[in-house]
């Protein structure tokens, strides 16, 4: 399990590196503007536990496919355009309120959606939080990650010995 988790780790020097200069330009903004546009408080803190269960969600994706990308080496180019792919579908470029209320239910079916919506509303106060879809995003989160643990526990000796 130490490997899968400690491919987590470029990602989180990437995300420490992004929050620093998201801290700088609002600071920018404080100097020149006189407005501070990041939010400090209690939602500043949703938004850190929206990160953390970011890293959840993706490492309950990496303990599924870390025994395929080692079975088929053709799943590690496959995942990439999946992501690239997904991540488009997710509310990161566009906002959840350009999309009509009667279609959202669509939206909320990435359960990454509802993490992007409530750490955008924990940082700057844009849109707010959507408890249902988060709540289950949550549970998706755990039940992908249980899973994922059983899956990779299950089939980690016989991929070792495929290699």
């Amino acid at each position: 399990l130490i490997s899968p988790i400690a491919s987590v780790a470029p990602a989180a020097v990437d995300f420490v590196i992004y929050m620093v200069l998201l801290v700088l330009v609002a600071l920018y903004y404080l100097w020149q503007d006189g407005v501070l546009y990041m939010r400090i408080g209690p939602p500043l803190a949703v938004a850190l536990l929206m990160s953390l269960l970011a890293v959840f969600s993706a490492l309950s994706v990496i303990f599924w496919t870390c025994v395929l990308q080692t079975r088929h080496a053709e799943t590690r180019f496959t995942l990439r355009y999946f992501m690239q792919f997904w991540m488009y579908l997710t509310p990161v470029f566009y906002p959840i309120s350009i999309v009509p209320p009667e279609h959202r239910w669509i939206v909320y079916a990435n359960p990454m959606a509802s993490v992007v919506a409530t750490f955008r509303w924990g940082v700057i106060g844009v849109g707010e939080v959507p408890v249902g879809p988060l709540m289950t995003s949550i549970a998706i989160a755990v039940a992908g990650m249980a899973a994922g643990i059983w899956f990779f526990s299950a089939s980690e000796s016989s991929t070792i010995d495929r290699l």
